[in-house]
């Protein structure tokens, strides 16, 4: 990782829960910018990070860009990009995204296919932005980019507004009681995680719906702000 320069102006958090995954991070102990966040374990997962990042605004407030990785980054992606770079040869790009949704041969929107994965994403999808008072066209906009596992650097103008969109959505996760039922059900993923690990993170022996919908906000709020958005390695997505 020697090829990455140290630079003032960007900032990515690197998520990790315990002494292992922290142990993942060792490789880029030397790059400035990045910067390991331990975060508890709840049924949001990586987007829990989300909730401790309003208080630390003085590491990032002055930066040109913010944005998250998580410790087990390079098994979403085969290289890591060169970040400074990166921005700085796309000035007009608003959001780097890196783990990009591929469009399946019968061409389903992100919610579509979200749906296909996670059966009751759909209706848990309107109930909570319904209540953020979005319209319904907004919401099941086809043309919404997917992209995946909170791996995304922002221009920090528009990452202190994702801070503030999602610690509204993830009040209402935990505070709105229809979306409480809703969000544990059993989202129907691929155990990962035993069934006794799974229950201490997620108060239920299976994955919920916290993290999934979560993980795909960031695309519904950048999209809706009409930011421009540069799928690295994938399709870019200018929203004029």
């Amino acid at each position: 990782m020697s090829h990455i320069p140290n630079t003032p102006n960007i900032l990515l958090y690197c998520v990790y829960h315990d002494d292992a995954s922290k142990k993942a991070l060792d490789e880029y102990a030397h790059v400035s910018f990045i910067r390991p966040i331990k975060i508890p374990n709840t049924p949001f997962m990586e987007s829990t990070v989300f909730t401790l990042l309003h208080a630390l605004k003085h590491e990032w407030e002055h930066k040109s860009h913010v944005g998250i990785l998580k410790y087990s980054f390079l098994e979403k992606t085969p290289v890591m990009p060169n970040f400074c770079d990166l921005v700085k040869e796309n000035p007009n790009a608003d959001v780097f995204t890196f783990v990009n949704g591929h469009e399946p041969p019968n061409n389903l929107s992100m919610i579509q296919y979200a749906t296909l994965c996670h059966p009751m994403f759909s209706p848990i999808w309107y109930v909570l932005l319904k209540q953020l008072a979005y319209p319904p066209n907004a919401m099941y906009d086809n043309t919404i980019p997917a992209f995946y596992s909170n791996y995304w650097i922002a221009k920090t103008r528009l990452f202190e507004g994702y801070l503030n969109f999602i610690r509204d959505a993830m009040s209402l996760m935990n505070k709105n009681e229809e979306l409480k039922q809703l969000l544990y059900n059993d989202a129907k993923y691929l155990p990962r995680l035993s069934k006794d690990t799974l229950k201490r993170v997620m108060d239920r022996p299976y994955y919920t719906y916290h993290c999934f919908i979560c993980e795909r906000l960031p695309c519904f709020y950048f999209h809706t702000n009409k930011a421009n958005i540069l799928q690295v390695g994938g399709k870019e997505r200018i929203n004029q």
